[in-house]
């Protein structure tokens, strides 16, 4: 039964009030929030936001805001090289102390929430449920510093490559965190073709959480690194967020219901106020971060898809979704991604830390799935596939 429209447009003007009172001033914090009790995770929500409000600064860039190329290719497959800490730790801010991001270095937050379409998230648990993932940070970055325009010259790893690579504007990424009472925050990472893309509007091209392992000669190093930890290394794992919705409600053990992939296509809306910041001038970063900033509280910025199965990739399914032992395989419009306040950027953003969950953590709750991942999946399925896909309107 689909939920009654005047109730979700209650409870979404709800939350629009929570992200107004986040909003307030940051030494507000409810008291007991440094408990050793369980913290409820509209506190947490509070405790991250006011950290970034306080720490708010400027969107001015200067090249040192930026890692140096050495620095991002020890990060990626020099000695630096360990992403144990992002595979297995759970806090959500790091101590101040740490090291600063060396990729996605650059970027702007702000509160957010998908919304669900009612009735399309076909049992799915934990934060894929109802009729919200819950309000969270939302995180709007690039990953490496591209090369600068007509007349720049600063140096990059980009120089290293050669075609789309180094034909970058962007690298644009999608990091989005839903705190939860009782268990940790839920996590979601998008990433859009390894090669970037050539438009300075952070808007213009599809992101997923997964990515083809089709390379050039350049990246192919940076994957061999990235499977010392995991056998399916441009695949995120989902099951987690399943696990336990935002108010302690958990799926009982083996019974988190999830997709395999999620796709975010940019919303016209986005696209269009991006626009409105005008022509680039000077450094494509400094207006990616203008770009943000003139996207107002509760605008869509993007569309929310979902491949149901690794059948559901295959071109035969994902054209027309299709019902395979009372599953549907197939891709599905689920819902859309809406901000609740204006982006910020912050230097508490280096302190924000996004787990990124392992494949092989969704497959040892779905072996079917791990036996259905083949050379399709591995080499095909990205966001520039599954947006070709929406392009042609094939999906429910």
């Amino acid at each position: 039964m689909e939920a009654c429209p005047l109730a979700q447009d209650t409870a979404r003007t709800q939350r629009a009030d929570t992200a107004a009172v986040l909003l307030g001033e940051p030494d507000a914090l409810p008291e007991g929030s440094n408990s050793g009790e369980v913290v409820p995770a509209d506190v947490q929500l509070h405790q991250l936001w006011s950290d970034l409000s306080v720490k708010r600064i400027s969107n001015a860039l200067s090249p040192s805001d930026w890692p140096g190329a050495r620095q991002v290719y020890r990060h990626l497959i020099g000695e630096d090289a360990d992403y144990h800490e992002l595979l297995t730790t759970r806090v959500d801010s790091r101590a101040e102390a740490e090291p600063a991001k060396v990729l996605c270095a650059v970027g702007a937050v702000a509160l957010a929430e998908i919304v669900w379409k009612a009735g399309v998230t076909r049992g799915w648990t934990g934060l894929f449920s109802g009729e919200s993932s819950g309000l969270g940070v939302l995180r709007l970055s690039t990953a490496a510093r591209p090369p600068f325009g007509p007349g720049g010259g600063a140096p990059s790893f980009l120089s290293l490559a050669a075609g789309s690579l180094r034909d970058a504007v962007l690298f644009p990424c999608v990091a989005l965190k839903i705190p939860r009472t009782g268990a940790p925050s839920g996590n979601l990472l998008f990433l859009g073709r390894k090669t970037g893309q050539p438009s300075p509007n952070f808007f213009a091209s599809c992101v997923a959480t997964c990515a083809t392992e089709k390379c050039s000669a350049v990246v192919k190093p940076v994957l061999n690194s990235f499977r010392r930890f995991s056998k399916y290394p441009c695949h995120l794992g989902l099951s987690d967020f399943a696990k336990a919705s935002v108010d302690e409600r958990s799926a009982t053990e083996g019974s988190a219901r999830f997709p395999w992939a999620l796709v975010l296509r940019p919303n016209e809306e986005a696209q269009n106020l991006a626009s409105s910041a005008g022509e680039v001038q000077g450094d494509a970063p400094a207006h990616f971060l203008a770009q943000l900033d003139v996207i107002p509280a509760g605008t869509t910025l993007y569309d929310v898809f979902a491949v149901t199965s690794p059948e559901g990739a295959l071109p035969a399914n994902v054209k027309r979704a299709k019902r395979i032992n009372e599953e549907v395989h197939g891709l599905l419009h689920v819902g859309t991604l809406v901000t609740r306040t204006q982006f910020i950027r912050s230097l508490g953003e280096s302190s924000l830390r996004f787990w990124h969950q392992c494949k092989e953590e969704d497959y040892e709750l779905r072996p079917e799935w791990a036996a259905a991942h083949g050379d399709h999946h591995t080499h095909m399925c990205g966001a520039e596939y599954f947006s070709k896909v929406i392009e042609t309107g094939h999906y429910r």
